[in-house]
């Protein structure tokens, strides 16, 4: 049983088994949304294909005990996978992935060769004698050991080829706004392949109702191809008519490949994001956040393309965010978002690293980007040492965790990483909070868990 993940050739399509093993030698990593061929190779009269898992750090994408999601590919015994499970289950889903170069990828093979289980005949058993024995074979029963399952895998580091940042500016004089599709290559990727060469063939930039969508234009025209090296970014700006009654949805589709030596990684990737002008009233104590306030960089999903830069340009302070807030209102999580730890009372031992579950749900009218941090900054002024351990006594290993959007209507469950170091009782953890990075509201949620650690 094989498992092959070849990278893709600038000669024509491959089908030669020979080649594929030649390709998926040649295979180091992974780029997030790249069109990924995966084959297997078995002789079907000597193994029994059982089942795929594919995992994205801990988390399973897809599994899978079907044999229809191969096709077969040629002669040879070679099967491969159905680009819809990859196209629309592998990256495109609620998965954290801004750890950086820490993502992985691993894939599964489950099979069990053929002819080896066992049958065995179980002997007669004694009836009573009131019982009248009805067949021969009601005499006998049959026992089948399954042959034992064998297990082939593969594992290879997830890396982003594109940092990707939206701007939106709202200009009220002109009832428009400017959306800023700002892009590079990865400064982490530069690092892993010498002179990269990225060409991007294409770029939608969509407004989207659910049904239909209308191709937008940008301000300025653009020749496809662009050709990216280590150094390059570009902005390419649409213009938009204000909407002051609701948020326009906007899909956004780049199809690229990346260019290393006669190997070609093919990437296509799409996202759906949201384009605000609404304001909060001035003056009201509550402030009902938009879904996306202007001026906020935003990514697709889980860093496929992850945002790059937080500050803006020196001229470019008079485009803020038509978001208007008095200072002393300060921007509250809706009601109806909830943050709930599985456990609110956990045993750990000191020196040994802890998960705390957290599920947070949204049943608001607006999505959520979140971000789970730990802050120990006043425990720098606190000098009671009793006081001092509530800050510094725990530390949050998976400290910034940047959370998936979170749509209305969805739940997300994320795991917290976290070590003691000074033995105690913590009845609450002061200083990890959540923050939302459209709104800047702020909530401590370490009061609802306590830890004995010891």
């Amino acid at each position: 049983m094989e498992l092959l993940v070849p990278v893709s050739d600038s000669r024509p399509k491959v089908q030669e088994l020979s080649q594929l093993r030649s390709l998926h030698e040649s295979r180091l990593f992974l780029i997030f949304d790249e069109n990924l061929d995966i084959y297997i190779h078995f002789d079907p009269e000597s193994y029994e294909w059982r089942g795929l898992v594919i995992r994205i750090n801990e988390t399973i994408m897809f599994e899978g005990r079907d044999m229809s999601v191969w096709k077969a590919c040629g002669a040879c015994n070679v099967w491969k996978l159905d680009p819809k499970i990859v196209r629309e289950r592998l990256f495109h889903s609620n998965v954290v992935m801004n750890n950086g170069n820490r993502n992985r990828i691993t894939l599964h093979v489950q099979y069990a060769e053929k002819g080896t289980g066992e049958t065995t005949v179980l002997g007669q058993e004694e009836t009573l004698p009131c019982f009248e024995v009805l067949a021969e074979q009601e005499r006998k029963a049959m026992a089948f050991d399954p042959a034992p399952e064998k297990e082939v895998s593969l594992s290879y580091p997830i890396y982003s080829l594109l940092n990707v940042r939206l701007r939106n500016f709202t200009l009220p004089t002109k009832s428009i706004v400017l959306s800023s599709l700002d892009f590079q290559a990865s400064k982490s990727f530069c690092e892993l392949v010498r002179n990269p060469q990225i060409i991007i063939s294409s770029i939608k930039y969509e407004l989207v109702d659910g049904v239909s969508a209308v191709s937008m234009a940008p301000m300025c025209p653009t020749t496809f191809p662009l050709v990216m090296s280590q150094y390059d970014s570009f902005s390419i700006i649409y213009r938009l008519v204000e909407n002051k009654q609701r948020s326009q949805r906007i899909r956004i589709t780049i199809e690229y490949q990346l260019t290393s030596g006669a190997h070609v990684y093919p990437v296509v990737t799409s996202w759906d994001t949201e384009v605000s002008s609404r304001k909060s009233g001035a003056g009201t104590s509550v402030y009902q956040p938009p879904s996306q306030p202007n001026t906020t960089y935003t990514t697709p999903y889980a860093a496929s393309v992850p945002f790059f830069g937080n500050s803006l340009t020196p001229n470019a302070n008079h485009f803020e965010s038509t978001v208007s807030l008095h200072q002393q209102i300060q921007p509250k999580f809706n009601a109806n978002v909830s943050f709930t730890f599985f456990e609110p009372a956990v045993v750990v031992s000191v020196g040994r690293k802890f998960t705390l579950r957290l599920l947070v749900s949204n049943s608001s009218q607006y999505a959520l980007n979140l971000v789970v941090y730990y802050s120990s900054m006043r425990a720098q002024e606190i000098h009671d040492l009793r006081r001092r351990r509530q800050y510094d006594g725990i530390v949050l290993l998976s400290n910034d965790y940047k959370v998936p959007i979170i749509y209305p209507g969805e739940t997300y469950e994320l795991e917290l990483h976290c070590i003691a170091f000074i033995p105690g009782y913590y009845h609450r953890l002061r200083g990890l909070k959540v923050v939302d990075l459209d709104t800047k509201a702020v909530q401590e949620i370490g009061h609802s868990i306590s830890i004995l650690a010891s």
